[in-house]
């Protein structure tokens, strides 16, 4: 829980350093999560997923009973203050990123590391019969304002989902979608979208990006 904590408010102190909120460039980890809303949604599902662990069964029932209520009137605070909530079902990886205040709701899904999410978007479980499922989303992703993701989808790494989109199908890796019905428009992906310390040190990152602009990457 402690490296998924350190990269998710690392993600915010980031962005400050780097000229996109000049007025607050330079802030502490302790000052990035009084100023961020987002992540302190993050943070209060950070706590939810880890009091939700099986391995809690074994801390004694009085500590799970006082994780859980702890858990719980921080979830509705959360809700209130920031306008987010996040399912402690959902299993997201370190370095997650919600730009804004309001309107975002992530049920149960499964999310990469270092993704980025605008205001007002929908992740979660969805459909009937075969077609039931929870979306899958990959590494370094960013999800638009106003984007819906539902159902049994998945989203391929360094994907950019745009602002109103509606993802119905899986989206290749690196590709762009927009519309609703989501269709790709490119394959030049998210590199644009998604910065974090050591982006350019990382590996998987460096090598989806050589493989370049693929336009004729389809929905799958």
């Amino acid at each position: 829980m402690k490296r998924e904590v350190l990269r998710d408010i690392d993600r915010y102190v980031y962005y400050d350093q780097n000229g996109r909120r000049p007025h607050r460039a330079g802030l502490s980890r302790f000052a990035a999560i009084l100023n961020n809303p987002g992540l302190q949604a993050i943070l209060v599902y950070r706590f939810g997923a880890f009091v939700a662990r099986p391995s809690m069964g074994r801390a004694g029932a009085a500590s799970r009973l006082l994780g859980v209520a702890s858990y719980r009137v921080l979830s509705r605070l959360s809700q209130v203050v920031t306008g987010i909530w996040i399912s402690p079902a959902a299993r997201i990886g370190p370095g997650f990123f919600i730009a804004h205040f309001g309107g975002v709701i992530i049920g149960a899904c499964e999310i990469g590391e270092n993704c980025n999410i605008g205001h007002d978007v929908t992740i979660g479980k969805s459909g009937t019969g075969d077609k039931f499922g929870r979306p899958i989303i990959g590494d370094r992703v960013s999800i638009g304002t106003g984007a819906r993701i539902l159902g049994r989808v998945e989203v391929g790494a360094d994907a950019l989902v745009g602002a109103n989109a509606v993802v119905t199908r899986s989206i290749a890796a690196r590709a762009v979608a927009v519309g609703a019905p989501a269709r790709v428009v490119s394959g030049r992906g998210a590199f644009e979208y998604v910065e974090y310390f050591g982006m350019a040190e990382d590996q998987a990152r460096m090598a989806s990006h050589a493989l370049g602009d693929d336009a004729s990457e389809e929905v799958k």
